[in-house]
């Protein structure tokens, strides 16, 4: 069977703020103590420093957690994460940028 559910449309009953939860869960991953001749990249050193078998980061937005491989996922994106937070320590605010 089917159930509706009928609410007036008046604008009171609709969310005014949305509120966003963002945070990044470290752990204490394990790491191989050797260092990689052929690793050319800051990519490739960070996928050799971690072990594959290691814990997760856990990445929790809004409230749903996604676990983050140190060794596959933070290897990969390690670069934009680092673009990333330059661009945040040269804003003067956290107001909205204009193009």
């Amino acid at each position: 069977s089917l159930l509706f559910l009928i609410l007036p449309l008046d604008k009171s009953h609709f969310i005014t703020e949305i509120k966003m939860s963002f945070y990044i869960q470290a752990s204490n991953p394990r790491i191989s103590y050797t260092v990689m001749p052929e690793d050319e990249t800051l990519s490739d050193a960070v996928e050799s420093a971690f072990l594959s078998d290691s814990e997760n980061a856990i990445l929790v937005w809004n409230y749903v957690n996604v676990p983050l491989s140190y060794k596959y996922d933070i290897s990969y994106m390690i670069d934009d994460i680092l673009n990333l937070l330059s661009s945040v320590q040269k804003m003067e605010s956290g107001g909205k940028n204009e193009p």
